[in-house]
């Protein structure tokens, strides 16, 4: 009952963050879980933000079905203001005082 309060949490935030999406293996419940949270957010009109290191083609090696990472893609882009992919060093070299040089493309163009 705890998870399924948490997970309506997570719908109702006004703004959710998903931080490195990748840098964990999800089973296959916890995929549906990211799907139906990310589906019903959607519907809401609640946004969300991803950061992640893959470029969306890599999405489908990380996440499975095929059609249901179609569908959050679609969805994403949908209601997406900007893509955009960060090139440059990682921002933990920020923090230790070295020049930050990147450059920010927009891929939905």
């Amino acid at each position: 009952m705890r998870e399924i309060l948490k997970f309506c949490d997570l719908c109702r935030y006004d703004l959710l963050l998903l931080d490195e999406l990748g840098s964990l293996t999800l089973k296959k419940e916890q995929m549906n879980a990211f799907f139906k949270l990310m589906k019903e957010r959607y519907e809401a009109g609640h946004p969300t933000i991803i950061t992640t290191n893959l470029q969306p083609e890599q999405w489908y090696s990380l996440l499975e079905p095929k059609d249901m990472i179609d569908a959050l893609l679609d969805r994403l882009n949908h209601r997406c203001i900007n893509i955009m992919a960060y090139k440059g060093s990682p921002y933990f070299l920020y923090r230790s005082f070295r020049p930050l040089k990147f450059s920010l493309t927009k891929l939905n163009e």
